[in-house]
């Protein structure tokens, strides 16, 4: 769909839903007892409530175009954090490849939650016996990736609290976080890294895509060539 037959059923869609909501408020309500009165206002904040968030959506989909990409900045320093749980090695194995393979100079850091002092000294002996024995899988798939590995005394905090953790002994000028299943394009930090050029700018959120393509989210023309997904609404 072009930008311009899309802007124009927003606006139609936009002056539709207002019309609606005028005529509901002008003609439609029954005032005659306080039952009714409560009934219909309460009838009536529920669907202004739902036209709210059709104008948020409206708002989303006004224009998705990228933005342009912008000259890469040479010579910073980039810190990846894949904070990590419970998650199975198998999953953390394919992200971590991922991020060691990025383009751009950076340190890849491994933050797990999962192998504190806390977890491997737990008083319950199967569960401690479980999270060394993760702790050692994590910690040889670090070794072999060239990434560090990182870990804390508690599990204060539970995400947060592992993320700061790191932060303190860590000097990077630019932070990517993934989750531990997030698996980055080879060309992510130098994508990205160009829009910092603008001082005043805080972070960029990127746009992720999931990769079982038969998802009842989403519609696949391979002949054509074509992918879509609902949560593109979202993340574009």
């Amino acid at each position: 769909m072009s930008n311009a037959l899309r802007k124009l059923l927003i606006l139609v869609i936009m002056a539709v839903s207002l019309t609606y909501l005028v005529y509901r408020g002008a003609f439609t309500l029954n005032l005659t007892t306080t039952y009714a009165v409560v009934a219909s206002m309460l009838l009536l904040i529920a669907e202004a409530y739902g036209v709210f968030c059709v104008f948020l959506y409206c708002v989303q989909v006004w224009d998705p175009s990228e933005p342009p990409q912008m000259p890469v900045l040479e010579g910073r320093t980039v810190d990846v954090f894949v904070p990590t749980y419970n998650e199975d090695v198998m999953i953390l194995r394919a992200t971590l490849e991922a991020c060691v393979r990025m383009d751009y100079p950076h340190r890849t850091f491994l933050c797990d939650d999962g192998g504190t002092a806390q977890r491997l000294n737990d008083p319950d002996p199967e569960k401690a016996r479980k999270a060394r024995e993760r702790a050692g899988e994590l910690k040889a798939l670090c070794a072999e990736l060239g990434v560090t590995y990182m870990t804390r005394e508690k599990n204060e905090h539970a995400k947060a609290g592992n993320l700061n953790s790191a932060l303190r002994v860590t000097d990077g000028e630019f932070l990517i976080i993934l989750d531990a299943d997030h698996v980055p394009e080879p060309h992510f930090i130098t994508r990205l890294i160009g829009y910092f050029a603008d001082e005043k700018l805080a972070y960029v959120q990127t746009p992720h895509a999931f990769y079982n393509f038969d998802s009842f989210q989403s519609q696949n023309d391979h002949n054509a060539r074509k992918y879509w997904e609902e949560g593109r609404c979202f993340t574009r």
